[in-house]
């Protein structure tokens, strides 16, 4: 997994890129979409960094069920 940050409507967000690395997935978007709760600890790139290991594995498991609106 590559970990990127990107801006979305003038705000910095972490991020991971997919497909070649074509295309990223919004890390924060996708958990929210997915599991119907804010995850602090992937709205940006430090937040991940200071999570740890429990942010990383949450953003593992974003990158693996992201859903397209997420993309």
């Amino acid at each position: 997994m590559r970990l990127v940050t990107f801006e979305s409507e003038g705000l910095r967000r972490a991020g991971a890129f997919i497909e070649g690395d074509a295309r990223i997935v919004d890390l924060a978007a996708a958990h929210q979409q997915r599991h119907g709760a804010h995850a602090p600890e992937l709205a940006d790139m430090l937040a991940l960094i200071e999570g740890g290991d429990d942010a990383l594995d949450k953003a593992m498991e974003a990158v693996k069920s992201a859903p397209e609106t997420a993309i």
